[in-house]
């Protein structure tokens, strides 16, 4: 039986949750039977991307032995316009 892992991370503090799912399951219904939101209480899944090993999840897409579900926030920021703002600013 496949075990994985669910993870949800804040600057400061990350959740993780390890647990074995029946052969064939799909990872939506693993995120599911996983029962995240009485296990995180304070983490705020409504807006979050979940992914396996930062990849996209295909519809019907069946776990696997050792993935790893993540939950993404959404960017505060676009990245690369962060870095121009951080090398335009004058050095002190």
């Amino acid at each position: 039986m496949p075990r994985i892992e669910f993870v949800y991370a804040l600057p400061r503090r990350q959740w993780i949750r390890e647990m074995v799912v029946p052969e064939g399951t799909e990872v939506l219904a693993a995120i599911a039977l996983a029962d995240l939101r009485a296990l995180w209480p304070d983490a705020d899944l409504t807006e979050c991307e979940p992914r396996v090993w930062g990849h996209v999840l295909e519809p019907g897409q069946i776990v696997r032995d050792g993935d790893r579900c993540e939950f993404l926030r959404p960017l505060v920021a676009d990245p690369k316009e962060a870095r121009r703002r951080r090398v335009s600013r004058p050095r002190t």
